[in-house]
């Protein structure tokens, strides 16, 4: 049986982040297209892919970054990934039926947001919530079903898309091509 992990930024080393927020993305997105629908694109697992155009953006470049390394992949907002050009070579394979790719201009190069659209399954049984009532206010810790060893990454619809998800399968692939920019965490939910 496969495990699963929680897709984390790399915190050692650290590595500089994306100069670019989801209020971006809302000013390219077609009127048509609610605010609701790209602020929170990654809970609603919106797909973006049939009106999105390239984005012109680059890391932060502070005082504070100088020193620090651009990754090659790395987490960005809810369940995607920034890849490289040569992450997404390496791994586009692999992912693919998990969701889309959708274009970035980063200086002279094209790297690509990953936004992953597969939902996972929650052991609602395992998991442990703290209710307001019947409300789940949050999780103190997430149990994916076994179905999930099926999939390379994935959403927990518990944890509304906060955090992408994998298992062993991803994190080999990452690991045996030696990109860097991400940790994989066993503990599932940071409290």
């Amino acid at each position: 049986m496969s495990k699963v992990y929680a897709i984390r930024r790399s915190v050692q080393p650290y590595f500089r982040e994306l100069e670019l927020n989801v209020m971006d993305i809302a000013r390219y997105s077609p009127d048509d297209v609610s605010l609701d629908d790209v602020t929170r694109f990654s809970e609603l697992n919106t797909s973006m892919a049939g009106w999105w155009q390239p984005i012109i953006t680059n890391f932060y470049d502070a005082p504070d970054d100088k020193g620090m390394d651009i990754p090659e992949i790395c987490p960005w907002v809810g369940g995607t990934l920034i890849l490289s050009p040569k992450a997404f070579r390496l791994v586009k394979d692999s992912i693919t039926g998990c969701g889309e790719f959708l274009p970035l201009k980063v200086g002279p190069e094209e790297y690509q947001i990953f936004n992953c659209l597969s939902l996972g399954e929650d052991d609602l049984a395992a998991s442990e919530a703290e209710y307001d009532g019947d409300l789940a206010l949050w999780f103190n810790s997430l149990v994916t079903a076994p179905a999930n060893n099926k999939q390379l990454v994935f959403k927990s619809p518990l944890e509304k898309g906060v955090t992408l998800f994998c298992t062993d399968r991803f994190k080999d692939v990452v690991e045996s091509f030696g990109l860097k920019g991400l940790c994989f965490d066993e503990v599932l939910i940071e409290v």
